[in-house]
């Protein structure tokens, strides 16, 4: 099993026992959460390549009391996102998990835009962030979970 795979049977099992997890997808990995796109059709979304409308999307649905967890690959989310994750989810202290696809510089053959260096020095600025950066399945399980069992940011 992959990190990746191990985060699509996780989050679908958190799905299964809590009616309030939404998932919210940036384009990317939606055909790992084929399962739970047929099993729970009104809270799993493919948001598209609008990343910063897409963080604000899932603060409307914090907001509204669910549990939005949001992944794309980390330069996206990161560069792309970070401002509406800062106002959106740290100022306003809403619960949100991000999870970030492929570490900062597992896309660069696709360019310096796919890459983020700086990935966890900035998601650290943003108050109330907890950041974990899993290296097995059995870490990805346990990050996942902990982060939606404590709604830790």
């Amino acid at each position: 099993m992959t990190l990746r795979s191990q985060f699509a049977k996780t989050v679908t099992a958190l799905m299964e026992r809590d009616e309030s997890v939404v998932l919210c997808l940036g384009d990317i990995g939606v055909f790992a959460f084929k399962a739970a796109f047929e099993r729970f059709p009104m809270r799993c979304y493919n948001l598209g390549i609008c990343e910063s409308a897409s963080v604000d999307l899932c603060a409307g649905l914090a907001m509204g009391g669910l549990l939005p967890i949001y992944s794309t690959i980390d330069s996206f989310l990161v560069r792309r996102a970070y401002e509406s994750i800062l106002i959106g989810f740290g100022l306003q202290k809403l619960t949100g998990l991000f999870i970030s696809v492929g570490g900062t510089s597992d896309y660069s053959k696709l360019g310096q835009t796919h890459c983020c260096p700086e990935s966890p020095t900035l998601m650290a600025q943003i108050p109330g962030m907890h950041i974990r950066m899993p290296v097995s399945e059995a870490t990805v399980d346990l990050a996942i979970t902990t982060a939606v069992q404590k709604r830790q940011l």
